[in-house]
This record gives structure tokens, sequence and C-alpha cells, in this order.
């Protein structure tokens, strides 16, 4: 299963943490005022009814009871029977990567650049379709203009990339020096070293590294905590030694560590040497049986108790499973943020390279149902997981979809995060838990919680128009009238991917 891997892909930050929100081409141009709505926000102890949320310049300026708002020069928007959430927040998602493709600037990408062009066009809003309002990519590369070049999108957030080279991930190496410049040599371990490469060590220590990812803007720094997926153990991992050195520079320069680590034993590393969040749900709960038993409730008992940002990601095991599914384009949803020209290509067989790569890798008598049930366990284990750390009142669970996570073309922007949340409250997460994990929590990981996250006066004017309330459904997360991008009300039916019945 050497294939199955989590891509990393586009930069995009348009702040760091000590700068305001930039102006954009499509930012409010009147005062707005959203009337007689009930508000939705994780700070509040239950909803505030028959309330007037006053925006001007793209921030919240009031917030007042509807019969005491007075006169009002401006637009109005009558909310009577409406919820207002703050906007989503995805903080795991690839937006670079094209669904259904290898690797971003890919070869195989370069055989089809008008399916390449025509989802960049849709993706963010696609994503704002589904109300995610802000994106962390937190393994961006240089292509993420493509996501801000237009002329709607999310906010977009990022970290900078500590790659293992000649490791995980497994891209060509000429490839992963040019999308990420800041590897880490350690010639001690041998991390990161490939043979035959040529770079100036005194470019990649931990400490100039750490000082070029925040000095790009960058607000994190991802590592790879990954010695192989199934039965395999053989890529190198970071040293203690060498993640110490990494903590102590992140510190030094205020960056939030983010690790992918989905192993029971990876975790125990990032919890070790004290990593800020991990990236990934514990799905892999293999363990060396000459280790003796293995801690697992130990383990996950440790990542509520100091606090550590759980990203489940689900997805990730559900865009495997579904591309081994008879029908990989059965959730009908896919065609409000698909282009139809993508959709069309994902029925070839010229599109099914990856599926049959990822039964291959079950053995040479595997066949799609064997990989069915497989990432269905997988996925039960996930589940177990969050369920137990929801049971021993972990709170710092974040909403991320790592969309595409794979090549899977049954993960779609917004959409994703739309699944992600359902496959959360599917495993037992409570309503209100999903509603911080995918608002203020999010916002607090990466500190940005001043400007994002909740209905307050001051903050970002990022907010959703709800038919329903998302304390008492996770379906009214699938019923937005409108997306506040900025303090601009945008229909959501006008950010929808051209309709055709190809599904």
């Amino acid at each position: 299963m050497s294939k199955f891997f989590s891509y990393l892909v586009p930069i995009g930050l348009l702040f760091t943490l000590s700068v305001s929100v930039p102006a954009r081409s499509e930012e409010q141009t009147s005062p707005l005022a959203i009337t007689n709505v009930t508000i939705i926000s994780p700070d509040l102890a239950e909803p505030q009814k028959n309330m007037a949320v006053i925006i001007n310049k793209g921030q919240i300026t009031a917030i007042v009871e509807t019969s005491v708002m007075g006169d009002f020069q401006g637009e109005v928007i009558d909310a009577a029977g409406m919820y207002l959430t703050p906007g989503l927040m995805d903080s795991h998602a690839h937006t670079t990567h094209v669904p259904g493709f290898d690797y971003a600037g890919s070869p195989q990408e370069a055989k089809h650049p008008e399916l390449v062009t025509a989802y960049h066009r849709q993706q963010p809003r696609s994503l704002l379709y589904h109300g995610v309002t802000q994106v962390l990519d937190p393994s961006p590369t240089p292509e993420w203009t493509k996501f801000t070049d237009g002329d709607i999108h999310p906010d977009l957030f990022r970290c900078g990339v500590l790659p293992n080279l000649g490791a995980y991930p497994q891209i060509p190496i000429n490839r992963a020096i040019e999308a990420f410049p800041h590897f880490i040599m350690d010639p001690d371990s041998g991390y990161n070293m490939k043979k035959g490469l040529t770079a100036d060590p005194t470019d990649h220590t931990p400490e100039a590294a750490l000082k070029a990812i925040k000095e790009s803007g960058a607000v994190c720094a991802k590592l790879y905590i990954e010695d192989g997926f199934g039965g395999l153990a053989h890529w190198p991992i970071p040293t203690d030694k060498l993640l110490g050195d990494i903590r102590r520079a992140a510190d030094a320069h205020g960056l939030v560590l983010y690790a992918h680590a989905n192993a029971l034993d990876m975790v125990q590393i990032a919890l070790r040497n004290n990593i800020d969040v991990l990236g990934h749900g514990m799905w892999n709960w293999q363990w060396p049986a000459e280790k003796g038993p293995a801690p697992l409730q130990e383990t996950i008992d440790t990542i509520k108790y100091e606090g550590k940002g759980y990203i489940a990601t689900f997805g990730v095991i559900d865009g495997l499973k579904q591309l081994t599914h008879e029908n990989p384009l059965k959730d009908k949803r896919l065609n409000t943020v698909t282009p139809a020209a993508l959709v069309k290509w994902y029925k070839t067989e010229d599109a099914q390279w990856f599926k049959s790569d990822l039964i291959a890798g079950f053995g040479p008598a595997a066949d799609a149902a064997t990989a069915y049930q497989a990432f269905e366990g997988i996925s039960a284990r996930g589940a177990r997981v969050l369920a137990y750390l929801n049971e021993i009142g972990h709170e710092n669970f974040v909403l991320g979809s790592d969309y595409p996570g794979s090549p899977s073309y049954a993960k779609q922007p917004g959409l994703s995060t739309l699944q992600e949340m359902e496959m959360m409250a599917t495993a037992g997460l409570p309503l209100d838990k999903i509603l911080a994990a995918a608002t203020i929590n999010g916002a607090r990981m990466i500190g940005v919680d001043h400007i994002y996250g909740t209905i307050e006066v001051g903050k970002k004017a990022n907010l959703l128009l709800l038919n329903e309330n998302p304390l008492n459904s996770i379906g009214a997360w699938d019923t937005i009238d409108a997306v506040i991008l900025g303090g601009r009300a945008i229909k959501r039916e006008s950010l929808a991917a051209a309709q055709e019945n190809c599904l």
C-alpha cells in the first residue's frame, strides 16, 4: 500500500499572526444588517433569538436586539426563522491537488490541463458553497496562487513544510525540494538526507528552516511522523533529538507544530516531543508484540490530558473506501461542487488508475470488496478513538477534512468538509462540540481567534445564514441560505458548479 498517502499540496496565506485581514476586491461596499435572526455561536451558553447583527467594512460592529436597533442606513436581510453562525474553518485541506490525479504538478496533471483549470476555478466557490470561509493548508506548494487569484475565495492560511526527503511523502525528490524548500538536514541520523543531494547544511538546520517558515508568513510548521503504511515500516522518521531542536526553534519563532501521525507508535512519538496538533485521527493500532500490550488507552488519555489539537480526518479512509465502492460517485451532492467535465473524466478507464493500485495493495487475490471491508474496519477504529476522547472530556477537537487526502475522486472541496462533520456526528461527537471544532477551535489553534470563530463585535464578518438549527441536527449545515464573506452576502446557489445531470 505504498501508494496510499495523504497528499502535500499548496501554500496560501493572506495573514500572519500579527497582521490585519487584507482588503479584497469583493469586500463589503455598504453597511449590512441581519435582523430577526437567532445567533448560534460556540461562546454562547444558548442561542440568542430575535437579534440584529450590524456589519460594516467587513467587521461586526454591533449586536443588539432587533426591537431596539433603531434607524439603519444600508442593506437589510430579514432573517426571521433563520440561524446565524460563524463561518466554518477547515483546518486540514489541500488546495492545489486535484482529486483523482497524482501529486500536484505531476505529469498526469499535465495531460489534462483543461480539467485542472476547471477544478481550480471552481474549488474556492465549492468550499464557500458548504460554508467554509477559512482554510488551513498544512502542506503547501508554490501553486497556491491558483486558489487566491480568483475574485472570491475563503481566507487561506498555511503551514510551512518540513518534508522527509526520500521517505514520506512519496513524491519525486526534485519535486519535493522545489515545492517544500524548508527540509531539515541532520547528519547524525541521516534524516532527510538523500544520496546525491547537494545542499548547504547551515541552510537546513531547524533554526534556519523554522525562521524561513515564519518569515514566509506561515502560522505553523508541519512534520511527517510516518514510517510506512499497512505492514510497511521502512521509511526514516525524525529522531527525538531532531524533534526537540524543531520544537525549540518553533517556540522561538512563534509557530505551531502540526504533525502527520495516524498510528499508535507514531502518535506516541508526537506526544513525547510535545507536538501541538495531531493532523490525523489515530486509526492504526498496530503494535509490536515484543513490546507487550499496546498502550492504546494510555496514549488517548495523554492526548486529552495534554489538550492536544485532534483532527480526526475520517475523510481520508472514507475517500479510499468509497473509491472501492461499486459507484464511487454515488453521493449526488458531488454535482454541486465538481465541474461537469471533471465528473465525466472520473467515469473513464483512465481515471481508475488509483483504484487499481489501491486494491492491488491488499495482495494479488484481493478485490474491491476485500478493500472496502478493510477500510470499514480502519474507519471503525478511528471512530472509537474519537468517541473515547469525547467520553473522557476532551474539548480540543478541530475540524479537518484532509480533502482529497489521496488521489480518490470521491472527496471534493466543501462537500468533504460537510461529510467530515457528518462522520464526526455518527462517531458520537455532540453537535455543540462539532460547532466548536468547526469554528473557534481551528481559529484558536493557529492564534487567529481574535478575528474568527465566534459572532462578536470586532470580529471579521465571515458568517453563515442557515435555515435550520445546527445544534438540533447535523443536517442543518447543509441548509445554508447565504454565506457572509467579509461582510458581503452571497446566495449559496450562486456558488454551485454548473448544473448537469452528470452523476
